[in-house]
């Protein structure tokens, strides 16, 4: 596989998660351990399903992406919210 091919299918997966599983930033009463273990047991789980190294890798920069563009748009909404109450 080449890089370019690498990058395409580490964005397509990482932009079907956002499909599949959209982002709620509402609160919640899970304390930030249970979520640490939730999180990581089940990712864990999901690249341990997998057949080959490179399936794992796929997957494992898939999720990285996705995270950071998630906090990526959250930073971007928080910027912007510092900004209007300057004004």
């Amino acid at each position: 596989m080449t890089q370019s091919e690498l990058l395409d299918a580490v964005v397509e997966v990482a932009m079907e998660m956002e499909l599949t599983d959209p982002t709620d930033f509402g609160m919640t009463k899970m304390s930030e351990e249970t979520a640490y273990r939730f999180i990581a047991t089940q990712l864990l789980e999901d690249i341990l399903a997998l057949k080959t190294p490179s399936e794992m890798y796929i997957v494992a920069l898939a999720t990285s992406t996705h995270l950071l563009v998630e906090n990526f748009i959250l930073h971007q909404r928080f910027l912007s919210y510092l900004q209007q109450r300057q004004q």
